[in-house]
């Protein structure tokens, strides 16, 4: 599990390879790089409670079957 600290201005939403903001960039510009890779609910389960709702935005959505 990475940890980073960022100022909270800067948009890390552009990390996620799912982010329509990340596709939008990566389109636009014509490169991809940096995946950061979202985590598994049970990684995120496994955290301290007080921890979760730091990382509640990084949990994979597993698609509906």
């Amino acid at each position: 599990l990475a940890v980073r600290y960022a100022p909270w201005w800067l948009n890390t939403e552009v990390l996620r390879p799912e982010s329509a903001e990340r596709e939008r960039m990566c389109r636009e510009s014509g490169k991809s790089d940096n995946l950061v890779p979202s985590m598994p609910r049970d990684v995120y389960d496994s955290l301290p409670s007080e921890v979760q709702p730091l990382y509640a935005h990084w949990i994979r959505h597993e698609p509906v079957v």
